[in-house]
């Protein structure tokens, strides 16, 4: 009798793990390889028996969909990743590229775009008078 219980208490413990396995999400701080190390760790843990390469493309899978950043979700599935290293690689990627366009943005500053139709310079204004001939100045040099 207290094997049966030994073996129902290993099957409620592997089923909490497999649940907590399919409700992984990326914590605030948890770094992306951070983040697949724990969901490798949980895969083989919820799926013992199975093959490594089906825990692999499961992990995988796990990683995307634990990645709060909802573009980089999308741009990863997009690039068929073959299995979670190759995910983590590309998040990696994404993450860093993101960061170096965020720093680049925000070290310009705040630039103003402009439309081909807007003008700077005013028919009134001595820049444009000098370019067009307009300018009462260069009339009085004359």
């Amino acid at each position: 009798m207290h094997w049966r219980n030994a073996l129902l208490h290993l099957q409620v413990k592997l089923n909490c793990i497999g649940f907590n396995f399919k409700e992984c999400r990326q914590k605030a701080s948890e770094t992306l390889p951070g983040l697949g190390q724990s969901v490798r760790r949980l895969s083989n843990l919820a799926y013992p028996t199975a093959p490594l390469e089906l825990r692999d493309t499961l992990a995988k899978e796990q990683f995307i969909d634990a990645l709060v950043d909802s573009e980089m979700r999308l741009r990863i599935k997009q690039s068929r990743p073959k299995g979670l290293n190759d995910a983590i690689r590309l998040a990696v990627e994404l993450e860093a590229y993101n960061t170096a366009e965020s720093k680049t943005l925000n070290s310009m500053g705040h630039l103003r775009h402009t439309t081909s139709d807007e003008r700077t310079e005013t028919p009134n204004s001595s820049v444009y008078g000098y370019i067009y001939g307009t300018n009462d100045d260069m009339d009085a040099d004359d």
